[in-house]
């Protein structure tokens, strides 16, 4: 299991910003892709952008299947969806296999 902890220091009231955030290692075929915030699991899409807290993408607004990560992709955030947004006193992570 990787675990990647990091901090995110922009603020964003709107969907589909990038966190700055990305996936270190490809994650293996049968892993689950997992995001928490402060440690609350958030909701990840699978290949949707729409009613998920956070997706993982290459470009803004173009949700990857969770089959499809690959490392160097980025974190998307939707603030709007999640019902709040992140801070700089908030910590995240990302965990999976790799």
């Amino acid at each position: 299991m990787v675990n990647c902890f990091a901090v995110y220091r922009g603020f964003t009231n709107v969907d589909g910003v990038s966190t700055g955030l990305t996936i270190t290692s490809t994650p293996n075929d049968l892993s689950r892709v997992q995001v928490f915030v402060n440690g609350s699991s958030q909701r990840v899409g699978d290949g949707a952008s729409a009613s998920v807290d956070c997706y993982f993408g290459s470009v803004p607004g173009t949700p990857l299947a969770i089959s499809s990560i690959v490392a160097t992709n980025n974190l998307y955030w939707n603030a709007v969806t999640a019902g709040f947004t992140l801070s700089s006193a908030d910590i995240i992570s990302i965990a999976y296999s790799a």
